[in-house]
C-alpha cells in the first residue's frame, strides 16, 4: 500500500515563490484599525445591470465580476479585523478573491473529468481555509498566501473525486505529473515521446512510467447513450462473451427434442438416460455405480438398459434429423 507523503506547511512553501517577508522593525509602521467603521468606503461596488444567465457558471462568474481585486492595503485592514474576530471582515475578503479561485481553477481543466464548476467550489475551500490562517504580520500578499492553499485544495480533491476508482494521494500526483510531461514533451518532439524520454523527464524509473502510464484510463458507463438519437448504447455495440444469439437457440432447440425423446421412454430406462447424461436440473453426469444405487439396481443392468434406450433413441426420426443437421 502506497501512504502519501505529508505536505510541508504552507508558510515552508514560500520561500521557493521568492516571497520576501517584511522585517520585524517595520512591522510596527503599520496602521491599526480600531472599528469596523474604518472599511467604509469598500461597499461602493457598481452594480452590474441584470442578465438572464443561463447556466451555474456563468452566474457564479457574474457575481464575482462585481468584486474588484484589492489593494494590499485593503487587504491588511481585512486581514486585522479578521485577526479581531469580524466575520463580515472575512466574508470580504474571500468575496474579493473568488476571481483568483476562478483563474487558478482554469489551469487544472484540462486534465480531469471535473467540470470547472467543482474545480472552482473545491478552490473556494482551500480559499476559506487561507483567510483563517492568513497572517498580515509576515508582509506578504494574502492572494500570494492563499494561492497555495488553493492549489492544495483542487490537488486533493482531483485525487479523491475525479476518478470512478481512486487512486492514493501519491500515484494521483506522479501520474499528473507524467501526464503534464508527456503533453509538454508532444508539443515539442512533434510525437509521442518514448518510456525512455519520460523517465528522463519526471525523474520516475521506468517501471514507474509503465505503471502510471495505465492509471489515466477513462470509465464510462455502458448504459451512456450513442449516437444522436441517443435510442442506441455503448453496452448494446460491445460483442458478449459468450456464445453467439443463434448458436445458443440451436443448442436449445436440440436439448428440448432429446428431452422430449427421453420422456417417451419407460421407466427404469428414462431415469438411467437422465442420470448417466446429466439431463436432469443439476447437469451432473453419474456412474453406473451411482445409478444403481439410486434406483437399487446392479451396475451391470444399468449398463445393459443405458445400451438399449440408446439404440431406440437412435432410431428416433427427430434425433436423427438432429444428428444430420
Amino acid at each position: 500500500m502506497i501512504s502519501a507523503p505529508t505536505a510541508p506547511p504552507v508558510e515552508a512553501q514560500l520561500p521557493d515563490l521568492e516571497i520576501e517577508l517584511a522585517a520585524p522593525e517595520n512591522i510596527g509602521e503599520l496602521p491599526e484599525l480600531d472599528s469596523p467603521q474604518d472599511l467604509e468606503g469598500m461597499d461602493d461596488l457598481e452594480e452590474s445591470p441584470t442578465q438572464y444567465v443561463v447556466d451555474a457558471m456563468g452566474q457564479f462568474l457574474g457575481g464575482v465580476s462585481r468584486y474588484p481585486l484589492l489593494t494590499s492595503h485593503e487587504e491588511l485592514r481585512l486581514a486585522q479585523l479578521i485577526e479581531r474576530g469580524d466575520l463580515r471582515a472575512k466574508d470580504r475578503l474571500i468575496m474579493h478573491n473568488l476571481r483568483l479561485v476562478v483563474s487558478i481553477a482554469k489551469r487544472y481543466q484540462a486534465s480531469t473529468s471535473m467540470s470547472l464548476l467543482d474545480l472552482v467550489q473545491e478552490g473556494a475551500v482551500g480559499l476559506i481555509r487561507a483567510a483563517e490562517k492568513y497572517d498580515w504580520r509576515r508582509g506578504h500578499r494574502f492572494s500570494t498566501y492563499a494561492t497555495l492553499w488553493i492549489r492544495q485544495s483542487i490537488g486533493r480533491a482531483l485525487a479523491d473525486k475525479a476518478r470512478v476508482i481512486r487512486l492514493p494521494v501519491a500515484v494521483e500526483q506522479r501520474e499528473r505529473k507524467l501526464s503534464a510531461a508527456h503533453r509538454r514533451l508532444s508539443a515539442e518532439l512533434g510525437r509521442e515521446p518514448t518510456p525512455h524520454e519520460l523517465a528522463a523527464a519526471t525523474g520516475l524509473g521506468l517501471s514507474d512510467v509503465a505503471t502510471f502510464g495505465r492509471a489515466p484510463r477513462v470509465t464510462t458507463s455502458l448504459d451512456k447513450a450513442v449516437g444522436s438519437d441517443a435510442e442506441m448504447t455503448l453496452g448494446s455495440l460491445l460483442p458478449a462473451d459468450g456464445p453467439e444469439v443463434g448458436e445458443t437457440l440451436h443448442l436449445d432447440f436440440q436439448r428440448d427434442r432429446v428431452l422430449d425423446a427421453v420422456a417417451a421412454i419407460e421407466e427404469p430406462g428414462q431415469s438411467v438416460i437422465r442420470l448417466r447424461f446429466g439431463l436432469d436440473d443439476q447437469g451432473e453426469t453419474k456412474s453406473y455405480a451411482a445409478i444403481g444405487r439410486a434406483l437399487e439396481l446392479d451396475p451391470e443392468r444399468v449398463r445393459r438398459i443405458e445400451h438399449r434406450v440408446l439404440a431406440q433413441l437412435a432410431l428416433h426420426r427427430e434425433l436423427e434429423a438432429l444428428h444430420a443437421a
